[in-house]
This record gives structure tokens, C-alpha cells and sequence, in this order.
């Protein structure tokens, strides 16, 4: 009875680790197989006891039950465990004294309770710091060139904008329009402000000089309703510092909020910004 109680209880602490690894690396691994591999590392610790090359046996059996038998799988879901193992094994260590008064029974108990709690704030933790991460490889300075004049902008690369001009399939980004508001004549703003989606063909409104640059857009919001955007036709757009590039030629549709933009920023790319090029002059082709 007492070796039963034991490998569960390996079992337990077990399968908190390895979920916390299938979690943060993403590997879609199931509960069935994630409970096996659990259950070899429990009953190898219980059945040949806790020397050293005991538990490291036990923990390569398990992790490459778990994660594969390739070394390069096998040794990235092995970090992670050993992390998690490590985090798991302070917690409850540094929580003995307290601890230490109840019985048996109940310290397993709120010992698996806090093992579980603590590594599942870890991978929140985790999990948000790659997130801002990303955010702040996503996030640079930019200069477009549009209206006749160049506008530092802060940009942020959002890989779920995949809006294209229909005609041409360039890219479409999206500027908050108080951003370059103060590059527009006043002639422009008062035309762009007086159209309405609702008769969208009515552009004779707009001044000659922009119209070659004009096209309509149309959008669909996330209420799946479609509605209709003037963009215009950028000259350049440079992204990055000194050792940047310019993004491919495109066109901006101007919103009238940017409050929901990440990190503050000016303007949402497409996700092509993210594979930018240069020509041979340095500068994008805008024919």
C-alpha cells in the first residue's frame, strides 16, 4: 500500500511539471501520454529508490517518454521540466517550516496544491514576459513618406493584418489620422472628413492632386460587417534606425482612434513589414 501511495504521489508532482512544459513550449501533447510518462518517472524513483543516478534516470526516461526521443526535442521539453522541478522543489522547501506541523496526509495534499498553483502563476509569468518580448521586437520607429512630406511614425507589426489593395495586392497599414494630421492641407481633411462610407464612389470631392493616389478599400469589422476606407498611396516608408529598411510600396488607411493600437503606437503594419526589402538604390520601387 505504502509503494502505491508514493508512485501517486510522484505521479502527481510528475505530471505538474510536465504540464507546465507541454504548456510553455507549446507542444499540444495529450493528457494520456503526458499521465504515462508521469507514471515512469514516479514508479522508477519508488521501486529503485532516490540515489542520484536514480532520479536522473527516472527523469530522462520520463521527459523522453513525454517529448520525444530526438535529441533536440527531448533536450528543449527536458530544460523547461528541470526548471519547473527546480522552481517547484524551492517553493515547497522554503514552505517546509511552515508546513512541517501538519500530518502526513495533509502535506502531500497542500503540497501538490502548491506545487500546482505555483508553477501555473510561473507559466502566466512566463508566458507574459514572451509576449512583451515579441511586443517590443514588433514595436520601431519609422518615417513615412506620404502627402508630400515625411512623418516620424511608431509603428507596431500586427501578423493578423493581412488587408490588401484588391486591385494591386499591396499591403494596406493603418495610421492613426491625428498623426499625420498636421501633414494634410486643410483642403484634404475637410473633403476626407465630409465622405461617407455610405456612397463610397463619391471621390470628385477630393482634390485633383490626390486622386491618383486614392483607392477604396473595402473592410470588414470584427461585427463581420463590411464597410468601405479611402487609402492613399505612401511615396516611402522607412523602418527602423540607420541600419533599417524600407517596406514594400503600399497604402494607409487613416482611423480616427488609435487608442486600442499596441504599445502606443502610431501605426499598425501589415504583417509583410515583417519581411521588408531594399532595392539596389536603397530606396522602394513605387512604380
Amino acid at each position: 500500500m505504502y509503494a502505491e501511495v508514493m508512485i501517486a504521489i510522484n505521479t502527481l508532482f510528475n505530471f505538474s511539471m510536465l504540464s507546465f512544459t507541454n504548456k510553455i513550449c507549446m507542444y499540444r501533447i495529450s493528457f494520456k501520454r503526458l499521465l504515462v510518462s508521469s507514471l515512469i518517472g514516479g514508479t522508477i524513483v519508488t521501486v529503485l529508490g532516490d540515489a542520484i543516478i536514480v532520479v536522473l534516470l527516472s527523469f530522462v526516461f520520463m521527459t523522453a517518454w513525454a517529448f520525444g526521443w530526438r535529441i533536440m526535442e527531448w533536450k528543449r521539453g527536458a530544460s523547461v521540466t528541470a526548471i519547473a522541478a527546480l522552481f517547484a522543489g524551492g517553493l515547497l522547501t522554503a514552505l517546509q517550516p511552515i508546513l512541517s506541523a501538519a500530518s502526513s496526509y495533509y502535506f502531500v495534499m497542500i503540497a501538490c496544491i502548491i506545487c500546482y498553483a505555483g508553477l501555473h502563476f510561473f507559466q502566466s509569468k512566463w508566458m507574459d514576459g514572451k509576449v512583451n518580448a515579441m511586443n517590443v521586437q514588433l514595436t520601431h520607429s519609422s518615417e513615412v513618406e506620404v502627402f508630400g512630406k515625411n512623418i516620424p511614425l511608431t509603428v507596431f507589426i500586427d501578423t493578423g493584418n493581412t488587408c490588401t489593395e484588391p486591385l494591386s495586392g499591396k499591403p494596406v497599414h493603418f495610421v492613426a489620422f491625428e498623426a499625420v494630421k498636421h501633414a494634410m492641407d486643410e483642403e484634404l481633411i475637410r473633403s476626407l472628413l465630409a465622405w461617407e462610407a455610405g456612397d463610397p464612389t463619391r471621390l470628385s470631392q477630393f482634390p485633383e492632386r490626390y486622386r491618383s493616389i486614392i483607392r477604396l478599400i473595402r473592410l470588414s469589422t470584427i461585427q463581420k460587417k463590411e464597410t468601405w476606407a479611402i487609402a492613399f498611396r505612401y511615396e516611402n516608408w522607412f523602418l527602423g534606425n540607420e541600419n533599417g529598411h524600407y517596406l514594400m510600396p503600399g497604402y494607409v488607411v487613416l482611423t480616427k482612434q488609435n487608442t486600442k493600437f499596441p504599445k502606443g503606437a502610431d501605426a499598425i503594419l501589415h504583417v509583410s513589414a515583417m519581411t521588408t526589402f531594399k532595392n539596389e538604390r536603397g530606396k522602394a520601387d513605387v512604380s
